[in-house]
């Protein structure tokens, strides 16, 4: 038998969703919600922003735990901010009739210019470096 020889190495510490901000803002007749989670050592620069947007039937905390993404804003310094969308969809235009959102033509570029606008008022964002990504209904096409 050959022994085994290697390298071992833990995955990063996992920052789970109580360690995240949660609130809601009021964005036209309506409540939204997003999570958030800034590096703890954020003092001296311009920070990156970047918005997590779920997929259809997923929520903020669920891309926490989905994605991990807030262990590389540790890391690497950058706000990750995971807004929900209503009735857990977004409005992607695709006018599905059984979609809440999609009903109400929920103006859902309007709470996420909302959201930069607020980040910027209270972090010292780089406007330059504000990125979206997001899976399956919360995708950019």
């Amino acid at each position: 038998m050959v022994p085994f020889i290697g390298n071992c190495q833990s995955l990063p510490r996992f920052v789970p969703v109580t360690e995240h901000n949660k609130e809601v803002i009021q964005i036209n007749t309506d409540e939204r919600t997003f999570y958030y989670y800034v590096p703890k050592h954020i003092a001296g620069r311009r920070y990156s922003l970047v918005f997590l947007l779920h997929g259809g039937g997923g929520t903020g905390d669920g891309m926490i735990y989905l994605t991990r993404i807030s262990d590389y804003a540790e890391e690497q310094g950058f706000i990750a901010v995971y807004p929900e969308g209503i009735g857990n969809r977004w409005n992607d235009g695709r006018n599905v009739k059984t979609s809440l959102t999609d009903q109400r033509n929920t103006d859902d570029v309007y709470f996420l210019k909302s959201l930069a606008l607020l980040f910027q008022a209270r972090y010292p964002i780089d406007e330059k470096r504000i990125h979206i990504a997001g899976i399956s209904n919360g995708r950019l096409s």
